[in-house]
């Protein structure tokens, strides 16, 4: 094909763009006021502005530096004005007087607002230098955003001249991708101007003829008429024009040539796009919080205007968190939010609090996004949402389907998967099947964005949905989501426009906007037709989140159980005390900010220094508040009295349970100790390195508890714990230590076999450095460039039982210190590695390895409410892309008849290699937090080996043990406190007890099936109800069950999560 005609096309649509203009004209009443507060408009006082004009330059001048935000007064979900230790600097308010001119009259006039930095930003997507983001306020209320995707708003339909605006604009501190790096400003425009209907209507179908002739490709043959009714009007345009009405009236004729183009037909017309708006604003990320807040404010208040222009437009918005933040400071954009949602025009969508991770978030929490996000939408707008909207969540767990279908979302939305390295996924629309057999209709957009418009070519990607999309012979719809996105933003007017155009082409998919509710709705009637997917959706990138920012994980998994045990005694003291006052709405505040920070750029760790610091206080805060609550529901249940020999021993667990613990009640100085029951009976006491004693608390209540004395001993208690530099030994477990402190052999002397095939705990430092996104990325290579960790400079016996036995190694290595206590106990095979590391490496992934011998194919991992297996060869390119996998609590390694597991208290990334168990402990990222995981860490991962499978040996039992907490606390005499609840199947745990949200006399308790097996179940109540029923997450009653003398029987399916509400 010649050159010509498509140069000269190219050459039209370039120079009409340039005529679509006209009228301009520099706003010249602009006046500033620069501030490091977080201002509203009715707070300004016009004395406080001074004159200025575009080019008018300033600088960011951050006052206040990250760590300074630990201390600020701030709360995600108060209103009112923000802490000034939250400002990322200098925010500059303008006030811009317009009149309108009398050439104007009768025309369209639009304001056009450009801020920019002066220089290139590191991380933005797009060439140039990308918009500062600014909001609008007319008397005193948001009217609409400036920035990348949206430099201009509509002042008048049809101007008349001499109507004067007064605006107020907040020129804020960040970029669409932050650009905190950045510290110059500069206004580059304040103008006003119109557009030539006519040249803009015929640049418009010319662009997009053009583009979707590119899009189908040189040998189309349908392109290269295109391309010959192109050139046609490009001759026909009136270049030459010598005055208005002859370019008008020019455009409008050299428009002819293009109808029969639009009128032609394609083999993707029979295709269908269900289009609709869209801002993915990430609730932190290269920003903070507070800077969120500033971003759900302008984005929604273009949407608003756009929807209320655009009657057919339809927009979507997910995350109740980020509606709180604009109800609490931008109350007129929640009211016209919510008539538009009352409209239909706006969707409420997403079941969650916020677009969590979900691989990192343990099972509880992620019930509770469920729990939260639609009782939010449910209470405020009056909608369910069915659909589980997490589009840019870094991988899915085999779980999530069981857990969305128990809250009654039975739809499934990302586009993440798209981003795979090694394989293509197969599928656009299938069925996903969860571990449990629920299954959920799953959608991923077959443009491969959940930006349309925004940074790639829109009618590229519509083409791209219409050829690509995998399921095309049994379906002909696909999602189609629009708008600049990540940092919030949305489509702009040219967005719409060009749908609303693309949908009147007969050669390209027919476009109608609508909302995602409805695309599902009728991808719902093909379901039958589509292919299911079993198990996790990994995702091929991103591995390094599992470990980066390890404080934070470790934190994130403290609070999760810290949050468990505040709800269980809380409950205990509502079920006690008829007049206690149980902490519904302090817990559920404390729920929001905790899993606010399971968000999927925050616990991941791929968010920037500011983050972090607002992570750390608002888990300080959850943390208060959990052991305010803590000691308030244990005064109202034991009878507490400090000084006195008893100890009362708390299990929240539900199984009956021995459990060695630590307390202050010291006993007798300068003797032996024992811990003495009501009946007499004697358990094994010690005196630990540290100055407290150790209880071996024996056959503690399911979810209950009881009390010990601590007393001298009349006789010496027998010690099965031998500990030396050399070795570790109880009565079931060895480990012998080369004279350099490293663990050649564990033994099992019960089962008379070695466990390990090398070196336990072998330490490796692995060279790590990615070749993007330091943050989130390890390469395939990691494993091929490590160090092992020099051997411990010094060991220590620290303890010798009779309850516990302690040998203390300390290694240095780099800049960094690792002291781990290697702890084993009486009676058990566990063996605690207690770390603690001060760490000051760059580049760095710290993994230990503990070879394990045993043959097998596979791994067993614990996801959220069960387990799941995964390969352990790199058999397919399936296999091998799983180099680095997500986990929760646990990893076992079995053969028939033996294993060995590794638990861990908040370490998820972890590989195994054949039979190699390697645990992520540390990574040391530069970008985009610098910080990242420098200084202190303390955590705790135990190898526990075992006869018989992972699930009757107690591995399941004793991750739960590793993480709960045992509270116990100083009594008046010997006290029980009977199970709260208990089964007869240790395979059924409660993962959960609370009061029910709209009920203070029914308790809510979560139990799954943990092993992967059909059984039913005795389940025993410690009081007697008036009533059960069965409930979803969200605490819809479903149906009611038959209890009898305290006691249900209850049939449980594999890995089956159960709600039950039951009132007393």
């Amino acid at each position: 094909m010649k050159k010509g005609p498509k140069k000269r096309v190219e050459d039209t649509q370039s120079r009409v763009k340039k005529l679509i203009e006209v009228g301009h004209e520099d706003v010249e009443e602009l006046y500033f006021y620069r501030t490091q507060g977080f201002e509203k408009p009715e707070e300004l006082s016009p004395e406080e502005f001074e004159k200025c004009a575009p080019d008018f330059s300033w600088l960011r001048d951050r006052k206040y530096r990250p760590e300074e935000r630990q201390k600020a007064d701030a709360s995600l979900y108060r209103g009112g004005k923000r802490a000034e230790e939250l400002s990322l600097g200098n925010s500059v308010w303008f006030r811009v007087k317009i009149t309108l001119p009398d050439e104007l009259e009768g025309e369209p006039v639009f304001f056009r607002f450009v801020a920019k930095p002066t220089e290139q930003a590191e991380n933005s997507p797009l060439q140039g230098r990308p918009s500062l983001e600014c909001l609008s306020y007319r008397n005193n209320k948001p009217w609409k955003a400036f920035d990348q995707g949206h430099d201009s708003l509509l002042l008048s339909e049809s101007a008349v001249p001499g109507e004067e605006f007064d605006l107020l604009i907040e020129a804020g501190t960040t970029l669409f991708w932050g650009g905190l790096e950045l510290d110059r400003f500069q206004l580059e425009t304040a103008e006003i101007f119109s557009e030539r209907g006519p040249v803009k209507d015929f640049y418009r179908e010319f662009r997009l003829l053009n583009d979707l002739r590119k899009s189908l490709g040189e040998e189309n043959p349908q392109g290269r008429k295109i391309l010959d009714g192109l050139n046609e009007a490009s001759h026909m345009f009136p270049f030459g024009y010598e005055n208005e009405t002859e370019l008008i009236e020019g455009a409008r004729r050299a428009q002819k040539p293009l109808k029969p183009l639009k009128e032609l037909t394609s083999e993707i017309s029979d295709f269908k796009l269900s289009v609709t708006g869209h801002a993915h604003l990430d609730a932190a990320w290269l920003w903070p919080w507070s800077e969120t807040i500033r971003k759900s404010g302008r984005t929604s208040s273009t949407a608003t205007r756009l929807l209320e222009k655009y009657p057919g437009y339809r927009f979507l918005f997910s995350q109740p968190a980020l509606y709180e933040f604009i109800r609490n400071h931008y109350p007129e954009l929640y009211e016209r939010i919510s008539k538009l949602i009352e409209s239909g025009a706006w969707e409420p969508v997403g079941g969650t609090w916020v677009e969590s991770d979900v691989n990192i978030s343990g099972a509880e929490p992620l019930a509770r996004q469920f729990l939260y996000g639609k009782r939010y939408f449910r209470q405020n707008f009056d909608v369910d949402p069915e659909i589980t909207f997490l589009p840019d969540a870094f991988g899915f767990p085999a779980g999530l389907p069981g857990i969305a279908n128990a809250a009654d979302c039975s739809y499934f939305f990302t586009h993440k998967l798209s981003w795979n390295e090694e394989n293509e996924f197969p599928h656009h629309s299938f069925n996903w099947e969860g571990i449990d057999g629920s299954k959920v209709l799953a959608h991923f957009p077959p443009a491969d964005t959940y930006n349309g418009m925004s940074l790639g070519n829109g009618m590229e990607e519509i083409v791209k949905s219409a050829k690509d999309y995998s399921e095309r012979e049994r379906h002909d719809e696909a999602a189609y989501l629009i708008g600049w996105g990540d940092g919030g933003g949305g489509p702009n007017r040219e967005m719409i426009e060009d749908v609303e155009k693309i949908d009147e082409m007969d050669p390209t998919p027919d476009a109608e906007f609508r909302s995602l509710k409805e695309f599902f709705k009728d991808l719902e009637e093909s379901r039958e037709d589509f292919e299911s997917w079993y198990g996790e959706l990994y995702l091929e990138r991103h591995r390094g989140t599992f470990t980066t920012q390890g404080e934070v994980k470790r934190q994130n998994r403290r609070l999760e159980f810290r949050l468990r045990e505040t709800e269980f005694w809380s409950v205990l003291a509502a079920i006690t005390a008829e007049d206690f006052d149980y902490p519904a709405n302090e817990l559920e505040e404390a729920w929001k900010a905790y899993l606010f920070n399971q968000f999927h750029d925050i616990l991941p760790g791929s968010s920037i220094r500011d983050v972090y610091v607002d992570t750390r206080r608002d888990y300080g805060e959850v943390s208060e508040d959990c052991e305010r609550l803590l000691d308030k529901a244990k005064e109202t249940v034991l009878p507490i009295q400090e000084g006195t020999s008893h100890v009362f021993v708390s299990n929240s667990l539900p199984w009956k349970m021995d459990r060695v613990v630590e307390t202050e009640v010291t006993g007798p100085a300068g003797e032996v100790l024992t811990g003495k029951t009501r009946n007499g009976e004697e358990v094994p006491a010690q005196r630990a390195h540290d100055g407290k004693t150790l209880l071996a608390a024996e056959e503690l209540p399911a979810m209950g508890g009881k009390s010990f004395a601590i007393e001298s001993s009349a006789k010496q208690i027998d010690n099965p714990i031998e500990v030396s530099k050399r070795g570790l030994e109880n009565e079931k477990i060895a480990l012998d230590l080369t004279p350099r402190g490293e663990i050649k052999s564990i033994y099992d002397k019960e089962a008379d076999r070695e466990v390990v095939s090398g070196t336990a705990n072998r330490l490796v430092a692995y060279r790590d450095v990615p070749t993007e996104y330091q943050a989130w990325e390890l390469e395939e290579d990691i494993y091929e460039n490590g160090d092992e960790l020099p051997h411990p400079e010094r060991s220590t016996e620290l303890e010798s039982g009779p309850v516990r036995g302690i040998l203390k190694q300390t290694r240095s290595f780099g800049d960094s210190e690792i002291v781990q206590r290697i702890k084993l106990y009486r009676d058990s095979r566990r063996i605690d590695f207690d770390t603690e590391v001060s760490w000051h490496e760059e580049k760095v992934l710290l993994k230990a390895l503990f070879p394990v011998d045993v043959r097998t194919r596979q791994a067993n991992y614990e996801v959220q409410f069960g387990h799941f297996d995964r390969s352990t060869h790199e058999n397919t390119s399936w296999d091998e892309a799983k180099f680095e996998v997500p986990h929760q609590k646990w990893v076992d390694v079995s053969e028939y008849g033996y294993g060995a597991a590794l638990l861990n208290d908040g370490k998820y990334g972890v590989n195994v290699d054949k039979t190699v168990i390697g645990l992520s402990l540390l990574r040391a990222p530069k970008w985009p937090d610098p910080e990242a995981d420098m200084g202190r860490h303390e955590f705790t991962y135990s190898f526990l080996p075992h006869s018989g499978d992972f699930q009757e040996s107690g591995v399941i039992e004793a991750a739960y043990d590793l993480n709960s907490t045992t509270e116990t606390g100083e009594v008046n005499d010997f006290v029980r406190i009977p199970s709260l609840i208990k089964t007869d199947d240790r395979g059924t745990i409660v993962e959960s007890v609370k009061l029910a949200e709209d009920s203070e006399r029914r308790l809510v308790i979560r139990l799954y099936e943990a092993w992967g097996r059909k059984r039913k179940v005795d389940i025993d109540f410690g009081f007697s109800p008036k009533a059960v029923k069965t409930l979803n997450l969200i605490e819809d009653e479903r149906k009611e069950l038959e209890a009898e003398n305290g006691s249900l029987k209850y049939e449980f399916d594999p890995f089956e999560i159960v709600t039950l509400g039951v009132d007393f």
